[in-house]
């Protein structure tokens, strides 16, 4: 048989243990709350101070060199971002060639995708913003896009050169494709000439429908080239 003392012993011990709990429960509650709200505030804060001083400078000069700054609209993904991105980057350098070779010329330039980035990207990177919605007044993240271009007399020279080798290419599959429908419509008039004559003019009316036929046959796969080719 417990003596009585034992008992209330019992009582007080069990008391101060559920205070204790219930004390440290609570402490590890405010605790983890204050901590979050202040985890937050210097990553966002953090976000902007990492951004690049050209993002809010915008396109400038250094010497002879022209640096342009692009940007797209908020996006919800990262992914959509950066496809918008390489769309406008693309978009500002067709702008740049036109002005060096003139209206339409990015169609006879081709530059590939390692001079780009080494020698015009000088910096690309998509930027998580939090912004807030209006209707709702609701914290909501958005990625926009951000491109640093770099044009420079080198660039100049490279558009010009790729742009003179790519027109005389051009003339060339141009005067290839004159000179086979030249031949083609030749033989179309040869031939009609010496069977028309072997018929002594029996069958004109058929002879010359045959050969706008066959003089039209070469004009349509000269067509057809000229489209493969990208001459048009």
């Amino acid at each position: 048989m417990k003596p009585a003392y034992d008992t209330g012993l019992l009582l007080r011990f069990n008391a101060l243990q559920f205070f204790m709990t219930f004390s440290l429960m609570i402490f590890t509650s405010v605790a983890c709350g204050t901590g979050s709200t202040f985890a937050q505030q210097p990553a966002f804060a953090e976000t902007e101070a990492t951004q690049p001083n050209w993002i809010t400078t915008g396109s400038f000069e250094a010497g002879e060199t022209s640096f342009l700054v692009v940007e797209t609209e908020a996006f919800y993904l990262r992914s959509e971002a950066s496809m918008v991105l390489m769309e406008k980057i693309r978009d500002t350098i067709d702008s740049q060639i036109d002005e060096i070779v003139g209206s339409g010329g990015c169609r006879f330039v081709d530059l590939d995708d390692h001079f780009l980035q080494h020698e015009v990207v000088d910096e690309e990177m998509v930027i998580e913003n939090t912004i807030t919605d209006p209707d709702s007044l609701k914290k909501i993240r958005r990625h926009v896009g951000y491109a640093l271009l770099r044009f420079n007399e080198e660039f100049d020279e490279h558009v010009s050169h790729h742009f003179q080798l790519n027109l005389k290419s051009r003339r060339l599959q141009w005067t290839g494709l004159a000179g086979i429908l030249g031949l083609c419509w030749l033989a179309a008039a040869y031939g009609y000439l010496r069977l028309d004559n072997a018929t002594r003019h029996f069958y004109s009316r058929r002879l010359q429908t045959l050969a706008i036929i066959f003089c039209l046959i070469p004009l349509i796969l000269a067509i057809f080239m000229a489209i493969g080719w990208k001459l048009f």
